[in-house]
């Protein structure tokens, strides 16, 4: 019989090693058009307007330039240059940059990520949390990216080629799946890389927006296994996961991966979660800590309730909270959920604080 924990508090508080030194025209446009606005006078009186006027000037007049962005490296800053048309940069320059980019991911790369040991960003896009990673000070260990589109592809080289860390980074041009061949992609949005998917081979001929591109199972490449694997692949993680089933049976690597609710499909939304229960892991919904004077509460979100003080906001800690397969439905729409093998949760002792669960639970419960 075995404890689990239902509450882990603790690591690193998130970081923004990307700050927008040059902006062109049409990437500040960008910025002022996908704002999120919280309120809805302001959404009507601000939002729509900077929202036809960035689409003037990007798909009508087609305004581009070049920008500029310094990355915070362990050896010093370093500038990024990039093609301001290529709306996937607009993560490192949004305007509520306070706490970065998806900012539970960053705080378990700062918290599990240190010297040697290997990291794979399997949906690496233009290679953002490739270069975080590559940002934090006791890491040195090799990372591999795994980025199938073309055009993106192009441009998660690039980026490793101008930091000076084509030594360090690989580059791997494929999808990881369950399978090896070819695949299809759809690209709903080329203003948004980041959303493109797999389909079915067979119904994409002759469609637009589609692009030939490599799979491959990650249990079949000839590379040193991860210690931490961030797998964002747009509702394709069930598969990404089954194609390195081998990896993680034997290497049990912490797991980050992005898993949406699919509305028309609810049990696709459980099938990786079911997945990886079966193969020994717990589950964890990342949250955030609060405390408010003696009280403690834990918020889905990075910042605290509008009317907390800032002393409030100074406490916030990342709070894992466990949760099981079944639970899934009755969470957010979106999380990045983590994934520890329940052989390895003695190993965040000393990171995280843990808070058991009232009831002793077997080693085979979820």
């Amino acid at each position: 019989m075995t404890k689990l924990p239902h509450l882990l508090i603790g690591g690193r508080a998130p970081r923004v090693p990307f700050r927008a030194h040059h902006l062109p025209p049409i990437a500040k446009l960008c910025r002022l058009a996908f704002r999120v606005y919280q309120r809805r006078w302001a959404k009507r009186l601000l939002k729509f307007p900077a929202r036809l006027l960035f689409d003037s000037a990007y798909h009508g007049l087609r305004l581009g330039g070049q920008g500029t962005i310094e990355v915070g490296l362990p050896g010093g800053p370093k500038n990024l240059s990039f093609d301001a048309r290529h709306l996937h940069f607009y993560a490192t320059y949004k305007t509520r940059n306070e706490h970065g980019h998806e900012p539970e991911v960053a705080s378990l790369l700062d918290t599990l990520l240190s010297g040697d040991r290997v990291f794979y960003d399997v949906g690496a896009n233009w290679g953002y949390f490739t270069l975080y990673a590559a940002t934090i000070a006791d890491f040195h260990g090799p990372i591999h990216a795994f980025e199938p589109i073309p055009g993106t592809f192009a441009d998660l080289q690039d980026v490793v080629q101008q930091l000076g860390l084509a030594g360090r980074v690989s580059c791997h041009s494929l999808a990881a799946s369950n399978q090896s061949g070819e695949g299809a992609m759809t690209i709903p949005d080329p203003l948004h890389t980041g959303i493109a998917r797999l389909v079915d081979p067979g119904k994409a001929t002759g469609r637009s927006g589609m692009v030939r591109v490599p799979l491959a199972r990650l249990d079949d490449l000839k590379l040193p296994p991860p210690f931490l694997m961030k797998v964002d692949v747009e509702e394709h993680e069930f598969e990404a996961l089954c194609g390195a089933e081998a990896l993680l049976r034997k290497e049990r690597p912490f797991l980050i991966f992005e898993n949406w609710i699919q509305k028309t499909r609810p049990v696709a939304t459980l099938e990786p979660l079911r997945y990886l229960e079966s193969l020994g892991y717990v589950l964890f919904d990342p949250c955030w800590s609060y405390r408010d004077g003696e009280d403690h509460y834990v918020w889905p979100a990075p910042d605290p309730p509008a009317r907390s003080g800032p002393s409030v906001k100074e406490s916030r800690q990342l709070a894992l909270v466990r949760f099981s397969a079944e639970q899934r439905l009755a969470l957010r729409e979106q999380i990045n959920v983590f994934a520890c093998h329940r052989e390895r949760l003695a190993s965040l002792d000393g990171v995280f604080e843990s808070r058991f669960s009232p009831q002793t639970q077997s080693s085979s419960s979820a």
